[in-house]
């Protein structure tokens, strides 16, 4: 007998739900009709919102990536350089302001919606072949770190160490980076 008293007390409310459901209600009374044209003035806005990803093509991609390398390559060449002839300056300069003003300036419109501190790197999932790259670049700036601080603790076998191991990470990363650059974009894209 509770069965059934339950099973229709059920039926009820959700009977009552539906009759008085705010769907319903919307195109009854007239004060939540303006409530209806916010929601519809909410999704058209929603449709006009820039898309999510940057709008980019293989060729572009793997160009951005062979551009990203060549990057590398160039500030690896004045960061040894700098290191030699013991300049703390301009490798503190690269890292606090050179590397810092390369990552932050977005790649497009999209990138710079976002609260990422890489906007540099394309937003598209054509980009993920070259992500090796991107670590490349992350490697290369924590080998530099720390030359710096071998700049500043010579005598620290620490800092030799770590030196030694953040460029065996670094010429990984990089080399990496080049095998897929050396690639066409169908081949890179199946690693």
């Amino acid at each position: 007998m509770f069965e059934k008293f339950f099973l229709l007390i059920f039926l009820l409310c959700g009977l009552n739900k539906f009759v008085w459901s705010e769907d319903n209600l919307n195109h009854t009374n007239p004060a939540n009709q303006s409530k209806l044209k916010l929601q519809e003035k909410d999704a058209d806005i929603e449709q006009k919102k820039p898309e999510f990803y940057s709008s980019m093509t293989p060729q572009q991609a793997k160009q951005f990536a062979v551009d990203l390398f060549h990057k590398i390559d160039i500030d690896e060449k004045n960061i040894l350089n700098a290191y030699k002839q013991g300049d703390y300056k301009t490798i503190n300069q690269y890292l606090m302001y050179d590397i810092n003003d390369y990552i932050t300036k977005p790649y497009s419109e999209v990138e710079d919606k976002f609260c990422l501190i890489k906007k540099y790197f394309p937003f598209n999932e054509e980009m993920f072949p070259y992500l090796l790259c991107d670590r490349a670049l992350i490697n290369f700036t924590t080998y530099t770190t720390s030359l710096l601080n071998k700049l500043q603790y010579p005598d620290d076998e620490y800092h030799d160490a770590l030196v030694l191991k953040n460029r065996l990470n670094f010429e990984k990363a990089k080399y990496l980076c080049y095998m897929k650059i050396t690639m066409d974009y169908e081949e890179a894209s199946k690693d």
